[in-house]
């Protein structure tokens, strides 16, 4: 659809010629041959060069001829109106003597070269037949009778004129003189008709022309209205269509200049999409045909670059379809043919990828099939002398288990702890299991030990048994600065900070204080401390609670608690056991 050289061919196939030279033998009537408008808004180069000075040739020729035309028009209009108003008035008299001075008249206005729109040049000699015809039908007939009439309604004008010239020819007048009556009124019936379908005609178009706004209407309602002549008011018909015509085509130029204005104002936006559709929709209007084709170029280019990046992406899909839509613009097509090449190699390597990956999948699953089966066989063998090994051992494990061992280390356990060591006595305890009261000596000590170690973020604190505080792991807030502690008997570690309590029943704290959970150097009377993750709490001797620190969940409203003997601390909720 943009190639300059086949438009430019088939304008030449519509002129039968070869070359643009042998063109210029004809009158190129503007606007006319849509061909030659394509040729020259797609020509590039030379091209556009040749072909548009061909076009500027062939419109001044034409209006040249235009103009030649109108002044010998007008130098000959007054007297040609004057032949045309005396032939027109003897025509419609239509009698012998009136026919035969129309004729005179006629052929005096030829002779002239004034052209009255009465008749054309072979009108004359049907004219001249009509007229003898005439003379023979008048001796015996009146041309208007009824009869007559009523046979020619409805019979076309060509069929009775030619049926009429036949009757003339073949002179058979005097045989058929009925019947070339009523071809003659036929005739002249018909010519009414045609003059009234070509008055309704031009009327039409001129109403329309009106409503729609089109140029090409008026001046073809125009044309028909100065065929008709003096036919009703057809001459002042004709005058109103070319002041119309004018009129549309004043607008015409005001539209196409403010439609040229809207595509430099999208230009200068660079809204080049749609500034090339206004400057390819007013055609050759001004500089029209080379902003269009700045437009393309810009466009082309820009284009050109998004082509690139997506090809440098790897997009190859989207690269291929940018390229293929610049066609010849640079090297698009040879890129175009460089992203399919490399869509082709990566969609080959991809394939290689996923088969070797495939092999690969099954070759493991082989494994691990194979795996299952020697380790299936393997654990039932296993399962076989295990079992043998249970019933064996199964009696001899029960009563060293839970008779000579258990006896064994509560022995040792209860020497231990008369001794006062308890931590080596506890583990022996465990050892005997529920061997006599081992689970109640456990619990007697581990009591005596709850709160002497504890652990918080990345944070671990122990209580020495002289009362000394040690403290390993994440130091950020100063939570493992405990080495000047004493008399502590408890210690608990929320996230970041940590809390001692004394055994004067005040607390001690370190590290990160945001919440205020560090805030204890006031509590007296406290027994018992807990943390979590940014609260400290504490449990009075009386049962009574106090809690600092976070309280965004109300996990410090602990105010109202009695009787607490133990508490549960979370990051964001507390729980307290009361004795009851």
């Amino acid at each position: 659809p943009e190639n300059a050289q086949a438009y430019e061919g088939k304008f030449l196939c519509q002129l039968r010629v070869t070359t643009l030279d042998e063109a210029m033998q004809f009158l190129i009537v503007p606007d006319s041959y849509k061909d030659l408008e394509r040729a020259v808004r797609f020509a590039k180069g030379e091209d556009k060069k040749r072909i548009g000075a061909f076009e500027q040739a062939a419109d001044r020729k034409y209006y040249l001829t235009q103009l030649v035309r109108s002044m010998e028009k007008y130098a000959g209009q007054v007297e040609a109106q004057e032949y045309e108003a005396r032939c027109n008035a003897l025509y419609r008299e239509g009698t012998t003597e009136a026919l035969d001075k129309m004729i005179d008249l006629y052929a005096q206005a030829i002779a002239k070269n004034l052209n009255p729109k009465v008749f054309s040049r072979s009108d004359l000699v049907v004219i001249r037949q009509q007229r003898g015809l005439i003379r023979e039908l008048e001796k015996d007939f009146q041309l208007r009778d009824a009869v007559y009439l009523g046979k020619a309604a409805g019979m076309p004008e060509s069929a009775a004129r030619f049926r009429l010239n036949e009757l003339v020819s073949k002179g058979a007048i005097e045989q058929h003189k009925t019947t070339a009556g009523t071809y003659y009124c036929a005739l002249q019936a018909g010519a009414k008709r045609a003059m009234l379908d070509k008055y309704t005609t031009a009327t039409q178009k001129m109403e329309y022309a009106r409503h729609h706004r089109q140029e090409a209407a008026a001046a073809e309602a125009a044309k028909l209205f100065e065929q008709l002549g003096n036919y009703r008011d057809a001459a002042e018909k004709a005058r109103e269509c070319e002041e119309l015509r004018q009129q549309l085509k004043a607008e015409a130029k005001i539209a196409r200049e403010k439609k040229y204005s809207q595509a430099m104002d999208a230009l200068n936006r660079k809204d080049y999409a749609r500034a090339l559709r206004l400057f390819e929709e007013l055609g050759d209007y001004q500089d029209s045909t080379d902003r269009a084709a700045q437009c393309h170029r810009v466009m082309d280019e820009q284009l050109y670059r998004q082509a690139k990046e997506l090809m440098e992406n790897k997009k190859w899909s989207d690269a291929i379809k940018a390229f293929d839509t610049l066609k010849s613009y640079k090297d698009s097509r040879e890129m175009a043919r460089e992203c399919r090449r490399l869509q082709e190699e990566e969609e080959k390597e991809k394939q290689r990828l996923q088969e070797e990956a495939e092999k690969e999948k099954q070759r493991q699953y082989e494994l691990k099939k194979q795996a299952l089966a020697t380790a299936k066989a393997r654990k039932k063998r296993n399962l076989i002398f295990l079992a043998v090994l249970a019933v064996i051992a199964v009696a001899a494990i029960y009563v060293v288990t839970r008779v000579i061992i258990p006896g064994n280390h509560y022995k040792t356990a209860e020497e231990l702890f008369a001794q006062g060591k308890r931590v080596e006595a506890l583990a022996y305890y465990r050892m005997a299991g529920d061997y006599e009261d081992s689970i109640a000596r456990q619990r007697e000590i581990l009591s005596a030990y709850k709160g002497r170690i504890a652990v918080g973020d990345n944070l671990t604190v122990g209580v020495k048994d002289d009362g000394t505080v040690v403290a390993v792991g994440n130091n950020k807030y100063g939570q493992c600065d405990v080495q000047d502690w004493t008399d502590i008997v408890a210690v608990a570690a929320g996230d970041y900070h940590t809390v001692g309590l004394r055994k004067d029943g005040t607390v001690v704290a370190v590290g990160y204080n945001h919440y205020g959970q560090c805030s204890v150097h006031g509590w007296t009377d406290i027994v018992a401390v807990y943390a979590g993750g940014h609260q400290t709490y504490g449990v009075k001797a009386d049962g009574t609670v106090v809690a600092a620190g976070d309280n965004g969940q109300g996990q410090c409203n602990v105010q109202k608690w009695k009787n607490i003997v133990d508490i549960g601390v979370g990051s964001m909720e507390s729980i307290g056991l009361r004795s009851d």
